[in-house]
């Protein structure tokens, strides 16, 4: 049987840019969208008029991820919701032990 799932491994398109946004780290331009998923792509792949986050490499290997633009403006407030989310579907697969 399975006796333990891995959670924080599976992202719609960064970690990085994932954990920006737990963390409340999104930059100026981009608050404005309310939605959460529409915000998260527009960080990752920009709008009209709103240019994307940039991307780097992750040291000399072909894993590019969204580099944090963190400032004077940027006021961090957590939200673990989508990470804790996770965490209850895997208890929810496995059943409490």
């Amino acid at each position: 049987g399975v006796d333990r799932i891995g959670v924080g491994d599976f992202t719609l398109y960064d970690h990085v840019l994932d954990w920006t946004m737990r963390l409340g780290c999104e930059p100026s331009r981009f608050r404005s969208i309310e939605d959460d998923t529409d915000r998260y792509f527009a960080m990752a792949r920009g709008r009209t008029g709103i240019p994307a986050m940039d991307m780097t490499k992750w040291f000399d290997t072909n894993y590019h991820y969204e580099v944090p633009e963190i400032d004077q403006d940027c006021s961090p407030h957590a939200n673990f919701t989508s990470f804790l989310d996770e965490i209850t579907r895997a208890i929810d697969v496995l059943g409490s032990q």
